[in-house]
């Protein structure tokens, strides 16, 4: 797993990954979480699913090889509104919904807004919190913690931030410079 992986695309931009994780398999599973509700999630989980395919593919590698690639897209918000914490996209014909049509990407809508019983939307509340000390997640409960409460935690959380702040300014002052040069 890669926090906070960086790609490029083909004319330049940057595009920076929350987590991107290689299965045993090979194939690749983006989380993704995503605090802001102001900007298009489908397109922005696309964007980051093409980056991933092209930087992740060698020349003269032929179509049917190419990896799969799984977008677990977590948002604070119920942005697509029917109520659900998750939500699988499935492609199918116009023609005929029945048929599923699959092109290797898998997509996986998770929102902290909506609270339906399931052991997902109880991860999700967790989130929520500031302190987690839930029987359900030991695992999670134990790594906040530790992150939030040690001093070893503090300081590594700390540099987290501070190369992840470099590397916004760094993005930001590209963008900038292309907008306004």
């Amino acid at each position: 797993t890669v926090v906070q992986a960086s790609l490029s695309n083909l004319s330049g931009r940057t595009v920076r990954l929350d987590a991107l994780c290689t299965l045993g398999s090979g194939k690749k599973v983006d989380i993704e979480v995503q605090r802001a509700d102001n900007d298009d999630h489908f397109r922005r989980a696309r964007f980051y699913a093409s980056a991933i395919t092209v930087n992740g593919t060698d020349k003269g590698t032929l179509f049917r090889d190419v990896q799969d690639v799984y977008i677990v897209y977590i948002t604070e918000h119920d942005f697509i509104g029917k109520g659900k914490t998750v939500y699988h996209v499935e492609k199918s014909f116009r023609e005929d919904r029945e048929a599923a049509v699959d092109d290797g990407l898998y997509e996986i809508f998770v929102n902290a807004a909506v609270y339906d019983g399931t052991d997902i939307a109880e991860l999700m509340r967790c989130f929520r919190q500031n302190r987690i000390d839930h029987p359900k997640f030991p695992v999670l409960s134990t790594a906040v913690k530790e992150l939030k409460e040690t001093r070893g935690g503090v300081s590594e959380m700390s540099e987290i931030m501070e190369e992840y702040a470099k590397e916004y300014a760094k993005e930001y002052a590209k963008e900038y410079a292309k907008e306004y040069a």
